[in-house]
C-alpha cells in the first residue's frame, strides 16, 4: 500500500512540472494531425491572438533527444579450444603371398651339323655371284662412256637405182667388233656421177656431129 501511495505521489509530481516547463499558451490552432506517440509544439508564429502550432515525432525534436552514450567496452577474447586427442593407430594389412615360380622352357634341339662340301659350294657360288657382277659392272661402265669405232664397206653391187655394201664396225673402248652385215641403199634422185654423165655424153654427141 505504501509502494503504491510513493508511485501516485511521484506521478502527480512529474505532472505538475511538466505542466510548468511547457509554456502556457491560450488560443492554440493546430494546422496538422498527429499520429500515435506524437507530441504537440508550437511553430513561433500567430495569426491574430491565436498561436500557430503542430503535432511532430519527438525523435525529430533535438532537445528532446538524450546525448549519446559511450562506446562499451571491447570484450575479452574467448579462449581456444583445446586439442583433441589422437586417435589409435590403425592395425597393419595383411601381407599377401608370394605368386607361384613358373614352368622351365623345353629346352631347344641341338643343330645339325653342316657337311663342309656344302659350305665349299656356297662358298664358291657367291664367289662368282660377286664375279659376274663385278663383270656386268665393268660392261655397264663402258657401254656408258663415249664409244670410237673404226668402220670398213665393201660394194658388192651398183646400178642406177640400187648400191649393196658388206659392212663391219670394230668398237676400240670395248675391244669387239660392235656391227658387221649387209646395206641396201635406193636412189631416190641424180647422183651427181649421174649428172657428169649426162654432160660427158652430151659433149660427145657434139664432137660426133662435127
Amino acid at each position: 500500500m505504501f509502494k503504491k501511495l510513493v508511485l501516485v505521489f511521484v506521478f502527480v509530481v512529474a505532472l505538475s512540472t511538466f505542466a510548468y516547463a511547457v509554456p502556457q499558451m491560450d488560443n492554440v490552432v493546430v494546422n496538422n494531425s498527429g499520429n500515435s506517440g506524437y507530441i504537440f509544439t508550437s511553430t513561433g508564429t500567430s495569426q491574430g491572438n491565436n498561436q500557430i502550432g503542430k503535432w511532430v515525432n519527438p525523435s525529430s525534436v533535438p532537445e528532446l533527444k538524450g546525448e549519446k552514450g559511450d562506446k562499451g567496452d571491447v570484450g575479452p577474447a574467448g579462449q581456444d579450444g583445446l586439442d583433441g586427442a589422437v586417435g589409435p593407430q590403425g592395425e597393419q594389412g595383411v601381407v599377401g603371398n608370394d605368386g607361384l615360380n613358373g614352368d622351365d622352357g623345353i629346352n631347344g634341339e641341338n643343330g645339325k651339323d653342316v657337311d663342309p662340301a656344302t659350305v665349299t659350294n656356297l662358298t664358291n657360288m657367291i664367289n662368282q655371284n660377286t664375279e659376274g657382277i663385278n663383270n656386268a659392272n665393268d660392261r655397264i661402265t663402258k657401254l656408258e662412256d663415249t664409244q670410237q669405232i673404226v668402220g670398213a664397206e665393201v660394194r658388192i653391187h651398183d646400178s642406177k637405182k640400187w648400191t649393196v655394201t658388206l659392212f663391219a664396225d670394230f668398237n676400240i673402248v670395248r675391244n669387239t667388233v660392235d656391227r658387221q652385215g649387209i646395206k641396201f641403199t635406193y636412189k631416190m634422185g641424180e647422183s651427181y656421177q649421174d649428172k657428169e654423165m649426162k654432160r660427158l655424153e652430151t659433149r660427145i654427141q657434139a664432137l660426133e656431129v662435127k
